[in-house]
């Protein structure tokens, strides 16, 4: 389990950090004719203690990025999955499969006009049903694989503003690097190639629809193995 999270906060938490500071440290190296070799053998515990506090910043902005998201999307796929307002022709297979596996009585369609308390009801639930999946362990790396990319996206669109920031300017300063101080092009030019990919990375990809994706694949999935184990247990 600790390395499965391990996994989870170097993908959905690290990652989206290393990405937004990568082009400041490459014009850094590029400028001052330094190794890249060093990018990787130079920071050490320096980087480690840098980044526990920077994972939790890019959770925080994730969440808030989440929270709006969830708003525009009337609620996580998941939970709509389950509502009654949102049936289609799986919603009643898929509660049932919640309710057998987690033994939660999930809103009824005169429940739901509660609106916000019914919403918290199907979370508690979802929850409850992925902890027990996690524990049974069969099929827990396929959700966390799922749930990993899912944390990532969302992580990463939460920064957003800041990774096209950075880009921004590690650019400009490559720029005027070249114009100015004349470093070698041979460390320049890559690095203002790398820097402007990322930059494209950040505006043409990170987007809410990107994440929006990835919630309904995790949503499909955590439905999947649930209604195969709920099948499995019923024989």
């Amino acid at each position: 389990m600790q390395s499965s999270l391990d996994a989870y906060a170097i993908k959905a938490r690290w990652l989206p950090v290393a990405v937004a500071v990568f082009p400041i440290a490459l014009l850094t190296f590029a400028v001052l004719q330094l190794d890249l070799g060093l990018l990787t053998a130079t920071p050490g515990a320096a980087a480690a203690i840098l980044m526990v506090p920077a994972a939790e910043i890019v959770r925080s902005r994730g969440l808030a990025c989440e929270r709006r998201l969830i708003e525009i999307w009337d609620g996580l796929p998941t939970t709509r999955a389950l509502r009654w307002r949102n049936a289609d022709g799986r919603t009643h297979r898929r509660r049932e499969a919640v309710e057998a596996r987690t033994g939660h009585r999930l809103p009824s369609a005169d429940e739901e006009s509660d609106g916000a308390a019914s919403d918290l009801r199907y979370a508690d639930a979802t929850r409850t049903a992925i902890s027990m999946i996690r524990a049974d362990g069969r099929d827990a790396p396929v959700l966390q694989a799922e749930n990993a990319s899912y944390g990532m996206r969302r992580n990463f669109r939460g920064l957003k503003p800041f990774g096209i920031l950075l880009a921004a300017i590690s650019i400009v300063g490559s720029v005027a690097a070249w114009l100015f101080l004349q470093p070698d092009p041979a460390a320049l030019l890559p690095a203002f190639l790398i820097q402007s990919t990322i930059l494209g990375f950040w505006m043409v990809y990170v987007k809410d629809s990107w994440v929006a994706e990835q919630a309904d694949t995790f949503s499909d999935r955590f439905f999947t193995v649930l209604d195969a184990q709920s099948t499995s247990a019923a024989r």
